[in-house]
């Protein structure tokens, strides 16, 4: 008994980090795609967006919550393509 509490509380607490992990792949993109074409148009835009989604999930599926949430937050929080170049 006390192991199956045990176990559902580690599935708890992973579930309520997992909740907090920052922006999706796909809004990262989004907002990349945005940026980018605000500052060096549409054809810009595009070849930014390029494989970009794949390359988040994978950021996310290596680098752990934590690691990709603060990259996502950097790059959400980012309004010109300086500030997104220092997203690393």
């Amino acid at each position: 008994m006390l192991n199956q509490v045990r176990a559902l509380s580690a599935a708890a607490l992973l579930a309520t980090l997992a909740a907090g992990c920052g922006a999706s792949p796909q809004e990262v993109c989004g907002h990349i795609e945005e940026v980018v074409k605000k500052e060096a148009g549409d054809e810009a835009a595009k070849a930014a967006i390029d494989g970009c989604e794949f390359q988040w999930k994978m950021r996310k599926d290596t680098k752990g919550i934590f690691q990709y949430k603060e990259l996502a937050d950097c790059v959400m929080d980012a309004k010109d393509l300086e500030t997104l170049a220092k997203c690393k």
